[in-house]
């Protein structure tokens, strides 16, 4: 009698912590040292995912879209780091609306449909993953607590992903969206979501912040953001019938994958800082 083989729970877990150990040293040191390492590192990560998202769509866009979107994205970060975010995201608006015509040119002469001839879908997401750079490079630039605050961002990231896996695995239940996600659980959810409120008030300690709470229960709540934008890119790829958005990082996928809710939080929280009377000065 042959038994089905049972995917251990943990399947997988030694190449996905060994690739997250090597990618840890030259991520840390971008973010601590700051300018141009923190710049160099974004726009290297943000020309990949402009790959990545064409890949998503279908890999149709010609060559030289890629690389003009890679472009547009490098020059928006570099715009941001020299203080210039408003000029960045005019930048990026006019790459999308190029984008746009030209994804439009390419439906028409190549006769596709759906979502990978949409260029609607195309231009949106390439406009949200270059947004959300210039939102980072933004939080990193800010001169009094730009390091603290893309560190929590980081720190609070890693927390969920780490939480929601291993709470996911040993807890399990039920799933949270089924239909999209299968391996999502609601107890993935809430240990990820748990595991960013303890680094609130570690991070809280560490950087001597007396709103320990404040800081907790805005990290719960980055928590949800992050697991909203891993399973919104969970969504796009189950559409487009992709597993990953490539196989770039070994055990994790591509730069999409491993960067869905940083790319996320990283936007609501510059939102919120930017829409805050003192801006980012005020944080926590």
């Amino acid at each position: 009698m042959v038994h089905p083989m049972v995917e251990p729970r943990f399947a997988g877990l030694g190449l996905r912590v060994v690739s997250a150990l090597a990618m840890m040293p030259p991520v840390l040191g971008a973010i601590y040292f700051g300018s141009p390492y923190f710049e160099i590192l974004l726009g290297g990560c943000a020309v990949i995912m402009a790959w990545e998202w064409d890949r998503l769509c279908g890999g149709r866009t010609r060559k030289t879209g890629v690389f003009a979107l890679g472009a547009t994205y490098v020059a928006a970060v570099v715009l941001t780091s020299l203080g210039r975010p408003a000029m960045a995201l005019a930048f990026l608006l006019a790459g999308s609306a190029g984008l746009l015509i030209l994804a439009a040119r390419w439906r028409k002469s190549m006769a596709l449909d759906g979502a990978e001839g949409d260029p609607g879908w195309r231009v949106a997401g390439a406009f949200y993953i270059g947004a959300c750079c210039i939102a980072l490079t933004w939080l990193r630039t800010e001169p009094a607590l730009g390091f603290e605050t893309v560190a929590w961002l980081l720190a609070t990231v890693w927390a969920v992903d780490i939480g929601a896996y291993i709470c996911g695995r040993l807890i399990g239940g039920p799933r949270l969206v089924p239909a999209i996600s299968p391996n999502k659980t609601i107890s993935g959810l809430l240990g990820g979501m748990a595991s960013a409120g303890a680094v609130g008030v570690a991070v809280a300690v560490v950087f001597d912040h007396q709103s320990i709470v404040p800081l907790a229960a805005a990290s719960v709540a980055l928590g949800f953001v992050a697991q909203t934008g891993d399973v919104a890119e969970s969504w796009i790829k189950r559409r487009r019938g992709f597993k990953d958005s490539s196989h770039i990082i070994p055990g994790h996928g591509g730069i999409l994958d491993r960067v869905d809710g940083l790319l996320a939080a990283a936007a609501v929280t510059a939102l919120f800082f930017a829409t805050r009377e003192g801006g980012i000065s005020t944080w926590p």
